[in-house]
């Protein structure tokens, strides 16, 4: 049975840390909560809708930094970008 984590409407912005601060502890915590599991049994992470907050170019390398770990640690992540 394959698991999923969905997270939605993440606004992350741009080069301002402290605004992508929970998201980044949401990112930890999905790590550490499955590290012990298999690649194979770790769920799938799905970003459904606003990943970055007005789309602007500095705020989608932030969002490649904050969510990068999810694939270093062998998670599927797949996303939805929505109008952001």
């Amino acid at each position: 049975m394959v698991k999923f984590i969905q997270l939605s409407d993440l606004h992350i912005h741009g080069t301002d840390k402290e605004e992508n601060v929970n998201c980044k502890i949401i990112v930890e915590f999905i790590i550490k909560r499955y590290s012990s599991y298999s690649t194979s049994k770790k769920p799938v992470v799905i970003l459904t809708g606003d990943i970055v907050d007005d789309g602007k170019e500095d705020q989608y390398h932030s969002a490649v930094e904050i969510l990068k770990p999810l694939v270093e640690n062998q998670f599927k992540v797949l996303a939805c970008p929505g109008n952001h």
